[in-house]
C-alpha cells in the first residue's frame, strides 16, 4: 500500500510538472523585449501603441483574462487565438518559441 501511495503521488507531481510554465532567463527576455516588443510597449508605465508592460504580471485584461504566468504564456503563444481583434494579433506574424516566451515572462516578472 505504501508503494502505491508513493507511486500515485509521484504520478500526480509529474502530471502537474508537465503542464507547468517552464523557467526562463530574464536577461535573454530583456534582449527579446528590446528586439520584439519595444516598438509597441513601454516598461515605464506609459501607454504606447500597446499597454505598458510594467506590472503586467497579475494584471487583469478584459481581452486576455488574468495575466499570471500561465495566462501571459497563453497570450504570447497565440494572441490571435485569445483575442483575434487585438492589434497584437494582427501584427504578431511570427510566433515565439516556448523558450523565448519563458525568457520574456521571466523578464516581465522583474518589472
Amino acid at each position: 500500500m505504501k508503494k502505491f501511495v508513493v507511486f500515485a503521488v509521484s504520478m500526480a507531481i509529474m502530471a502537474i510538472s508537465s503542464s507547468a510554465v517552464i523557467a526562463g532567463d530574464a536577461t535573454k527576455g530583456a534582449k527579446l523585449y528590446k528586439k520584439k516588443c519595444k516598438a509597441c510597449h513601454t516598461i515605464d508605465g506609459k501607454k504606447k501603441v500597446g499597454p505598458t508592460l510594467k506590472g503586467v504580471l497579475g494584471r487583469d485584461s478584459k481581452n486576455a483574462g488574468k495575466l499570471d504566468e500561465a495566462g501571459l504564456t497563453t497570450w504570447l503563444k497565440d494572441p490571435k487565438k485569445v483575442f483575434p481583434k487585438s492589434k497584437m494579433a494582427k501584427l504578431f506574424k511570427k510566433k515565439l518559441k516556448d523558450g523565448e516566451i519563458a525568457d520574456l515572462v521571466a523578464y516581465l516578472k522583474t518589472l
